[in-house]
């Protein structure tokens, strides 16, 4: 089967057989980041990679390969960059690429509404509901203990978080007038950048509660590769004088036994984001890209 999506120039073959692999692949890689404390096995995330690799190189045409593969390279890149700064775990990266390679634009076979004409990558509107449904569950997850601790005087909060807060607030009201002016916007597409606003808000008050949940100070023994130090809670002479990386990669390990260091703050708690993914998979394949269908364009 081979579709024209969307009325572009680029084909999808096998549509419904990739958005099946895509999500296999994804729903094993979510299993092992939920229920193997983090550990998706190399295995899984290379045999993922390499069947969507080859499943493409035999099924697609050269214009869409070329595209699936700019797409995947872009987003790797993007996500090996977040990946050396803690933000975002190497599994999350493959399992990324090999959704981008799979699925380089929307898959209508699935879809319960008509999408607007374009051809954006799809990668885009997964990740863009599954950092927003995460989010969500952060801030549940948050609120009631950083509110507890404001009132007990455990956090004292600086004129620079007032500052940060007041900037926000300034870019809101003015989004808000300019979106006012424009007739193509929907009231979800306002609830929802309303909500990174206020997420981005309490994010920055609470910074440093939040951080605190995630970590553990740990020996050297229990720290395993990929683990992430929390380098905001050592001593910085430290870090300069043994050049210490975020991410621990099992180089970084060995030579961090002949350090004198004891113990380490380490994200031993950090949330899983593979799950998210699935789940903003799963919600793009039904309902498409939920950040254009905010707006008022005509299909």
């Amino acid at each position: 089967m081979m579709d024209y999506i969307f009325n572009t120039d680029i084909l999808l073959p096998f549509s419904m057989l990739r958005a099946l692999i895509a999500v296999l692949g994804t729903s094993a890689a979510a299993y092992f980041d939920l229920y193997n404390n983090r550990n998706i096995p190399n295995s899984l995330l290379y045999a993922f990679l390499g069947i969507t690799i080859l499943f493409d190189i035999a099924t697609m045409p050269l214009p869409t390969l070329i595209y699936a593969g700019a797409v995947a390279l872009i987003v790797a890149l993007f996500g090996f960059v977040l990946y050396r700064m803690g933000q975002l775990g190497g599994a999350d990266v493959f399992i990324i690429a090999s959704i981008a390679l799979l699925l380089p634009v929307q898959p209508p076979d699935l879809l319960i509404s008509a999408m607007p004409p374009f051809a954006f990558p799809f990668i885009l509107s997964v990740l863009f509901v599954a950092g927003i449904s995460f989010m969500l569950v952060m801030l549940a997850t948050n609120v009631l203990p950083a509110f507890a601790a404001l009132r007990k005087g455990k956090i004292k909060l600086g004129l620079d978080k007032y500052l940060y807060v007041a900037i926000i607030i300034a870019c809101y009201i003015a989004f808000i007038y300019f979106a006012s002016t424009l007739s193509f916007f929907e009231p979800l597409y306002f609830a929802i950048f309303t909500l990174l606003l206020a997420s981005s808000a309490f994010f920055i008050i609470f910074r440093e509660l939040i951080i605190g949940n995630m970590v553990e100070m740990v020996p050297l023994s229990k720290i395993d590769e990929e683990d992430v130090l929390c380098l905001e809670k050592m001593d910085q002479r430290l870090i300069v004088k043994y050049n210490l990386a975020r991410v621990l990669t099992l180089s970084e390990l060995k030579r961090m036994k002949k350090f004198p260091i004891r113990k380490y703050p380490v994200f031993k708690r950090m949330p899983v984001f593979v799950p998210y993914i699935l789940f903003g998979l799963l919600v793009s394949l039904v309902l498409g890209d939920l950040l254009l269908l905010t707006m008022k364009l005509s299909i």
